[in-house]
């Protein structure tokens, strides 16, 4: 319970300095989102800055931000005052939660099945051609998948709708575009483990009973193979943030990763700050939670934890 408690103690704890951090990046960059405007004469934008708090000193506009956020009530956005915050994420955040978990569950499916295919047949062609797939999928940015696929699938072919997000065969494309690093990486972590749990005893035995290769990876071998992936979910959780961010702006996607690309360039300071500590919120808890389930499934783990002391000797 100790350990359970430090880590979200730890979580957060990473997602106020996130906050700190930010905080501290929007007020080194030069001016405000009003200085710019030339359409604005100083009276107006002096109010616009009493408006939103940007006339108060630093130590105040800092502990009032975590305020806000702690409180859950971010207020509006500077470029659409009629705005809050909170209706943006309320509304924009399924739509990226949908597409992040499409993405989630055809990584594993797909980098699990690659994986195990490697390993099996080590050593031969199959296994060299899953390799230099896996290589070329890392050296791939997304949004370069993603450009490449609206063009040969909606230009091109036109089988495919070049942009939006209605239903699920739209979701395909951005689906696709996010998954190409994951399945990757899934597949190397899948195949070296498996290539480890093959070579164990009972692995053997299994396979000199003449129990299928089919019935000997999914019963003995797989199994053992989950609790490294179950490790890599909030890695895997902060790649699907980061890629969904310029994705969802690529291929029109109402979700919350277009519209805070959309405030960057816009300079929304408001709907910036709090949308950045929301996802750092969000990651944490996918790595708090994903530390959990490993420990939960994993019965070494669940040992570990009942020894006094384990975690302090670490």
């Amino acid at each position: 319970m100790r350990f359970l408690l430090r880590r979200l103690f730890l979580a957060l704890l990473m997602t106020l300095l996130t906050l700190t951090i930010t905080f501290i990046l929007m007020n080194l960059v030069p001016g405000n989102p009003f200085s710019d405007e030339k359409g604005l004469s100083p009276e107006i934008k002096k109010s616009l800055d009493a408006h939103f708090g940007l006339d108060r000193p630093l130590i105040y506009q800092y502990f009032s931000y975590i305020y806000s956020f702690a409180t859950w009530d971010f207020g509006p956005s500077m470029q659409y005052p009629d705005v809050q915050i909170k209706d943006i994420i309320r509304n924009n955040f399924p739509v990226s939660f949908m597409l992040g978990m499409e993405v989630l569950f055809f990584s594993i499916a797909i980098g699990v099945f690659l994986g195990s295919l490697a390993s099996y047949y080590r050593g031969g062609a199959l296994e060299a051609q899953i390799f230099y797939m896996t290589m070329a999928f890392i050296s791939v940015p997304s949004f370069c998948v993603g450009v490449l696929l609206q063009y040969v699938f909606s230009v091109k072919l036109g089988w495919m709708p070049i942009a939006h997000l209605d239903n699920f065969w739209q979701s395909i494309l951005p689906t696709l575009s996010l998954s190409i690093f994951p399945i990757a990486y899934i597949t190397t972590l899948t195949k070296e483990k498996t290539i480890e749990t093959l070579k164990k005893t009972y692995v053997k035995t299994a396979f000199a009973k003449g129990l299928h290769p089919i019935v000997v990876m999914g019963k003995h071998v797989l199994p053992g193979s989950f609790f490294p992936l179950i490790g890599y979910l909030g890695q895997l959780t902060a790649n699907i943030l980061v890629g969904s961010f310029v994705i969802e702006k690529i291929f029109a996607i109402p979700g919350l990763g277009g519209f805070f690309v959309q405030s960057v360039f816009a300079r929304d300071y408001t709907v910036i700050m709090n949308l950045t500590a929301f996802y750092a919120l969000i990651l944490s808890l996918c790595i708090f939670l994903s530390e959990i389930l490993s420990i939960w499934l994993n019965p070494f783990e669940k040992q570990c934890l009942k020894d006094d002391g384990f975690y302090e000797k670490l």
